[in-house]
């Protein structure tokens, strides 16, 4: 019969888009598709002994309540580095016209209040909101307020909810040291901002899949704050100048100032999918470090892998033809 761990992850879109989604279950068995419309069931039912795909809409709160109603464990990781835009505007909910779909407010703080809501609502057990180390009512940088808004919604309908604050994730896919060497490959030249002084503290993106497997594995974390930073803190520009050193892109490192880096975010955030922002520069402006009051992934038992040996399996691809110029036996 069927045995251990059951997980459905909810999506938005298209179901295709999620299919690299591979979780490795422990004995576990998936077999939820019910949303699905039936003539999409036989094709996603091949899919299901590995993958709960549940689609469901954010502004939705019955999606939601399908979505997590069979769960005990409900984890929400959703939010936005930049805000989506239209190409034109259209009317929101509220009867205004606007170009922005999602904003960090909407993104971070209503829908985790919904989601807390719906939880509650279903019974839910556990519940664990996944913010940002940067989270600070105070900064400057609209989307740190957002996260901290999230936190104290969340809180506020459910107070033992456990809040864990991801410090800037590194690894295969990221959008941190693949960008940095993108930029460095294609421009003649890479920007810093405030000469790249400022401190970040980057975690491996498998040591948070372990920090989050050992909250949903042990009921004695409840009402936590966990920070997940990585072991060491770096500056921008020392980030930058290993991420050249790896990938061999040996470009100039360039101060820009502030205001001419907000206009290029002003500019940039409105492409689509945009690798830059306005409010980017207030984040990138202040000190990303894990506060003294919180509590550390490593209580959960995990060995945080580091920057900079971890790095090299992903960035080389940005050398000129590869590694393997540099050993000898292969040409």
């Amino acid at each position: 019969g069927s045995c251990g761990t059951r997980v459905y992850a909810p999506f938005r879109g298209d179901e295709l888009d999620v299919r690299h989604l591979k979780p490795m279950f422990d004995l576990g068995q998936v077999r939820y598709f019910g949303l699905f419309p039936m003539f999409l069931r036989q094709f996603i039912k091949f899919l299901s002994s590995q993958l709960g795909l549940i689609p469901f809409s954010a502004r939705d709160r019955e999606t939601i309540r399908e979505s997590i109603k069979h769960s005990d464990v409900v984890v929400n990781l959703i939010g936005k580095s930049y805000e989506t835009k239209h190409v034109v505007p259209t009317r929101r909910a509220n009867g205004k016209l606007s170009r922005t779909n999602f904003s960090f407010e909407e993104a971070h703080v209503d829908i985790a209040r919904n989601i807390a809501e719906v939880a509650k609502e279903c019974g839910v057990s556990r519940f664990i909101h996944v913010s940002a180390t940067a989270a600070n009512a105070n900064s400057s940088s609209r989307w740190s307020r957002s996260k901290a808004e999230g936190e104290a919604a969340v809180r506020k309908v459910i107070d033992d909810a456990i809040i864990v604050r991801l410090n800037t994730v590194f690894g295969p896919e990221d959008r941190f040291l693949n960008l940095i060497a993108e930029a460095s490959k294609r421009l003649p030249f890479f920007p810093l901002i405030n000469g790249g002084q400022n401190l970040v503290q980057p975690v491996y993106v498998a040591d948070v899949a372990k920090g989050l497997h050992s909250l949903i594995q042990y009921d004695d974390y409840r009402g936590s704050t966990f920070d997940f930073s990585g072991p060491s803190d770096y500056t921008y520009k020392e980030i930058a100048e290993f991420v050249q050193d790896v990938t061999l892109l040996r470009k100039r490192l360039v101060d820009v100032p502030v205001p001419l880096a907000l206009k290029a975010g002003a500019v940039v955030e409105n492409w689509m999918n945009p690798f830059f922002s306005e409010d980017a520069v207030s984040r990138i402006l202040e000190d990303v470090i894990p506060a003294e009051d919180t509590r550390k992934i490593s209580e959960l038992g995990v060995e945080l892998g580091s920057l900079d040996r971890l790095a090299f399996d992903y960035l080389h691809r940005f050398r000129q033809g590869g590694h393997f110029t540099l050993v000898q036996g292969y040409h």
